[in-house]
């Protein structure tokens, strides 16, 4: 049975809180919420622009329901002074943040847009004033810190936003209208994009996004993988990790001699913390009526792989839509064609039989779309009509939830879960890795000058080395000197 739906419009959140409420004021100004933001970096200038915004729109807040974009905590000075610029209070770091917001006693939405690696650190500061507080994913670089948030009381979720997605929430919708029974199921992810490359050319660029293409990509299709079971087969019960495969890590630079881990820096190691170029993770969830589904999700930072693109070409002849955008790109004088995939492939086992959807959670070149295969053919389903954009509803949300009239559109339990299942898949393949050079030891036991080989190049870290090359080679087919 398709179950209860977690994020609820503007509109059904705010018809239970009609009716007049107290205004406290701030300095020249009335609000009952606050909105504060930990970084002013890339993602987080989107957020800020978010917040101005929502302050005037009374369609995403509840009815009588004032709120004020009023602080955002930046450590570099550019990025401050363009802060300034919005009207709004900017401080130094997130510790005097919570030191001005502390004197209030007003409620409060926190968004943490800051570096990666100090998300945890941020999450347990902000939440403390007995707030709403979201986190940019990744989560955390660092698995052990998962157990860290365990001591977070508060309420917070990671900015898994494509739980929002227009596509993903039609396909909801369309499932609930139709009154199906889910007895489970596959689906298929596919998330890529350019950044890689872009990272690989440009030394100055290399900072900002981390993590690598798991932690990065597949993080937002692991999130909807479990979103989707949760509301098909009335939670989830639990999850497998079936299978990891690692197709290319982050090379360092353009000779090929090293990589980069999650954190962004050279590391001449091969493990769990190298950062993940291209890669597959085979998992299945088990949804509280003992369905199953099989999820496969392959992400990656180097465009789309020539046997993916191959596969949405046939695709785009069936449907008339092309799930892959390009965009012609240069960066220190190399071109390439920036390329971007975000789409999810859906079969279910139901009680009106099998039933099967692709969808493309790209706005961008021919934008949202969702189809049903009935037949040999394609008969496409209208995308809903959804207020604002997915970031804007998630933080509408979030006040809802912050003055007592809603609920978070997202929730902590997808994040952690969404989390580990990327570092469990990490673990799996890099112990399959393992296993594999003790099979080629083994091998070539009886064989004294091969072993001798292949202990040395174990030694030197030539497989470091191979796969950098490999990932360098890889990456220059798509790219050419101007």
């Amino acid at each position: 049975m398709i179950g209860k739906r977690i994020g609820k419009s503007a509109r059904e959140r705010t018809a239970r809180g009609r009716g007049k409420r107290s205004m406290s004021k701030l300095g020249n100004k009335t609000s009952d919420a606050l909105l504060v933001l930990a970084g002013h970096g890339n993602f987080g200038r989107v957020i800020a622009q978010k917040m101005n915004e929502i302050q005037a729109n009374k369609e995403l807040l509840p009815e009588g329901v004032s709120v004020r974009f009023y602080m955002i905590a930046e450590p570099k000075e550019e990025a401050r002074e363009e802060a300034k610029k919005l009207g709004v209070k900017v401080v130094r770091d997130v510790d005097e943040l919570v030191k001005e917001i502390s004197k209030t006693n007003k409620k409060v939405v926190a968004w943490i847009a800051t570096p990666s690696s100090k998300h945890i650190t941020h999450l347990e500061k902000l939440a403390k004033l007995h707030n709403i507080t979201i986190v940019e994913k990744p989560l955390t670089l660092n698995e052990r810190e998962l157990k860290d948030v365990k001591r977070v009381r508060n309420e917070w979720a990671m900015d898994l936003i494509e739980e929002e997605n227009p596509a993903v929430k039609t396909l909801l919708d369309h499932l609930k209208k139709s009154g199906l029974n889910v007895n489970g199921g596959e689906m298929e992810f596919y998330r890529m994009n350019s950044i890689g490359i872009k990272k690989l050319l440009d030394p100055e660029f290399r900072g900002g996004i981390e993590g690598g293409a798991d932690l990065d990509k597949m993080v937002h299709d692991a999130g909807v993988a479990f979103y989707l079971v949760k509301n098909m087969a009335g939670g989830v019960k639990g999850y497998k990790i079936k299978g990891s495969k690692v197709y290319h890590y982050m090379p360092a630079d353009l000779e090929g001699e090293a990589l980069l881990d999650r954190w962004m820096r050279k590391t001449t190691k091969i493990n769990k913390n190298t950062a993940v170029g291209e890669g597959e993770i085979n998992a299945e969830i088990r949804g509280k009526g003992k369905q199953k589904f099989h999820v496969k999700i392959v992400g990656g930072w180097f465009g789309v792989p020539d046997e993916i693109k191959s596969k949405m070409n046939r695709l785009a002849e069936k449907i008339g839509k092309d799930p892959i955008w390009t965009n012609p790109n240069e960066v220190s004088g190399y071109e390439f064609p920036w390329e971007e995939l975000r789409l999810f492939r859906v079969k279910l086992d139901t009680d009106k039989g099998p039933k099967e959807y692709i969808g493309s959670m790209l706005p961008r070149g021919d934008g949202f779309f969702l189809f049903e295969r009935k037949g040999n053919k394609w008969k496409e389903i209208p995308i809903n009509e959804y207020p604002a954009d997915q970031i804007s509803r998630i933080l509408s949300s979030a006040i809802s939830a912050a003055v007592g009239e809603g609920e978070l559109a997202i929730d902590k339990k997808t994040a952690i879960s969404s989390m580990k299942t990327l570092f469990k898949s990490r673990r799996k393949a890099e112990n399959k890795r393992k296993l594999k050079s003790v099979v080629l030891l083994v091998k070539h036991m009886a064989r004294p000058r091969k072993l001798v080989s292949v202990l040395r190049s174990i030694k030197e870290k030539k497989p470091t080395k191979i796969a950098a090359r490999n990932a360098v080679s890889y990456i220059n087919s798509k790219v050419k000197k101007k």
